[in-house]
């Protein structure tokens, strides 16, 4: 089966992760002009819907990212 929610991750889907970020981090550079030391990548914990994302936003909207709910994608990896 597939990756439903943060629990679902292990070790082996680290290149995945950082690929994901990577080219959503380069996405938004290419399209908004928003570099990436602006951007919050996060993974929300229960999600809202069971098929496995990640949410990107601006450091300035706080927006989905309170500490209950969102995981940053940085601290996922490391504690993979």
């Amino acid at each position: 089966s597939g990756i439903a929610t943060l629990r679902d991750l292990r070790q082996k889907h680290v290149p995945l992760l950082k690929s994901m970020a990577e080219e959503g981090l380069s996405a938004i550079k290419r399209v908004y002009g928003v570099d990436n030391d602006q951007v919050r990548i996060f993974i929300h914990y229960q999600p809202q819907f069971y098929h496995f994302h990640i949410h990107f936003t601006r450091l300035e909207n706080e927006v989905g990212c309170s500490v209950e709910r969102g995981h940053l994608v940085s601290d996922v990896l490391q504690n993979l």
